[in-house]
């Protein structure tokens, strides 16, 4: 996320030198990681798996979110905490803060998404199916045409134009701060959270369900069988007194 709404001073020692070259290390190797691998699912996805289910796409929307990320967002951070100061344009710290924000909204909802199918699949799996449609496709395309417009509107109006030339100051209002963690992460994981439950509730009740049958149906089978026990009973007795009676 943007760190830009505090002030980066200089510092002098060795230690801190040090401490930010172990930090640029660790955001470079964080930045090949993040690309790559999401990279990698993207094309596997698209080229490689020839079943374009429901559940692909929301994995596709997420991967392309963090690559966003990791491939534009982690590399201006770096850029800004390294250096200390904003080497680039207005349009350069609008272009960081508008695909920091809207790509982790993006990333975060995709996954809220998965969940919320994986709970549908297991309350209702004959209702539930993984058929990819134009109104699932358009759902997810509002998801990211509207975080993309919200956090776009929200960086021009909040973002002041008389900002410090070497800062890439987003905002200090508290309330917008607040709101920009909220947004793109609290509220997505509190729900992902609760249909999480949600899950664990179904697959509880789901196991009652299943060894309540089994049950009812080992049951029904032993009914069976003394059923079957007491009528060959009753015919072996119908024979032998049979058998006596010719004899008489």
């Amino acid at each position: 996320m943007n760190y830009s709404s505090f002030n980066i001073t200089e510092s002098g020692t060795s230690l801190d030198i040090i401490l930010d070259k172990f930090l640029l290390i660790v955001r470079i190797v964080l930045i090949l990681i993040t690309s790559i691998l999401n990279f990698s699912i993207i094309i596997i996805i698209i080229f490689m798996i020839r079943k374009k289910t429901y559940t692909n796409f929301l994995f596709l929307s997420m991967a392309s979110a963090d690559f966003i990320i990791g491939f534009f967002c982690i590399p201006f951070m770096t850029i800004f905490l390294y250096l200390k100061t904003w080497p680039l344009s207005y349009i350069g710290c609008l272009f960081w803060v508008i695909n920091d924000y809207a790509c982790c909204t993006m990333s975060m909802t995709s996954l809220f998404l998965l969940t919320l199918q994986r709970l549908r699949q297991i309350i209702t799996p004959t209702k539930t199916n993984e058929i990819l449609t134009k109104f699932k496709i358009t759902i997810v395309a509002l998801v990211w045409i509207s975080g993309y417009t919200g956090w776009t509107l929200c960086a021009i109006l909040v973002m002041p134009f008389s900002y410090p030339i070497n800062q890439c100051v987003f905002t200090f209002t508290y309330v917008y701060n607040l709101a920009s963690i909220i947004i793109p992460f609290i509220f997505p994981a509190v729900g992902i959270l609760i249909l999480n439950l949600f899950i664990i509730i179904a697959i509880k009740l789901n196991k009652y369900k299943f060894s309540k049958r089994k049950v009812s149906k080992s049951s029904r089978r032993l009914n069976n069988k003394v059923f079957v026990f007491d009528l060959e009973k009753s015919i072996t007795k119908m024979e032998t007194s049979i058998q006596n009676i010719d004899s008489k």
